[in-house]
């Protein structure tokens, strides 16, 4: 019995699949459920010595949400800086003197604080999304037809098990942004923004958002 050849096209199977990884691993990177930090950078002019004591103010609709943001905050920065103290603002400065910018000056001054790091939410939405293993198996069983579809058919896909019907899921995204600025006269000196995916609750939102945030703080040397 003779032996039939395979067709070298067979052969270029591998080298085709690699544009494909990357494109399809870049897309599952960015839609990977977590937070991620977008950007940090430090003003232009601004000074990058580092800070002797901050201040965490979290900007919230509801002040509980704020209050214990500005908790977690301080406990974050505990772990990752040892020699600059946090505190948080509603500690500081009560409910009723915010709206007054001398008297918030004076009690941040009094307090020893020359930095205060303020939080507030930039965007929050929810989209909806075909999800990635559709994606996936979308884009391979066109890579398979293409392939093999002259040798076995249009029945390829079903061969190897894609599910092509749509499965759309839910996306949640939050987009924080975190500024430092100086206490005595308000000009900003830092800012960074993160994105958070598919947080199952607001806690965990301000648990990643908060460490990611101080690690970028330190990592500047505005804090050690």
């Amino acid at each position: 019995m003779r032996k039939t050849n395979v067709p070298s096209r067979r052969i270029g199977l591998v080298p085709a699949l690699v544009p494909l990884l990357l494109c399809l691993g870049g897309h599952l990177a960015d839609a990977a459920p977590g937070t991620k930090l977008l950007d940090a950078h430090l003003e232009p002019g601004a000074s990058p010595a580092p800070r002797k004591k901050i201040c965490a103010l979290v900007l919230a609709k509801e002040p509980q949400v704020g209050r214990t943001a500005e908790r977690i905050f301080v406990e974050k920065m505990g772990k990752v800086a040892k020699q600059t103290p946090t505190v948080p603002f509603f500690m500081i400065v009560p409910g009723e003197d915010r709206k007054d910018q001398a008297k918030t000056r004076a009690l941040l001054e009094a307090a020893g604080v020359d930095g205060l790091v303020a939080f507030r939410l930039l965007e929050k939405d929810e989209t909806v999304e075909v999800n990635d293993s559709t994606i996936a198996k979308q884009a391979w069983n066109n890579m398979l037809w293409h392939a093999y579809g002259a040798w076995y058919g249009p029945g390829v896909g079903a061969y190897w098990g894609a599910d092509l019907n749509s499965a759309s899921v839910r996306r949640n995204y939050a987009l924080i942004e975190a500024a430092l600025y100086t206490a005595e006269d308000a000009k900003l000196v830092w800012s960074a923004r993160t994105k958070t995916v598919d947080a199952k609750s607001v806690e965990e939102v301000l648990e990643k958002v908060c460490a990611d945030i101080a690690s970028a703080l330190v990592k500047a040397g505005l804090v050690r």
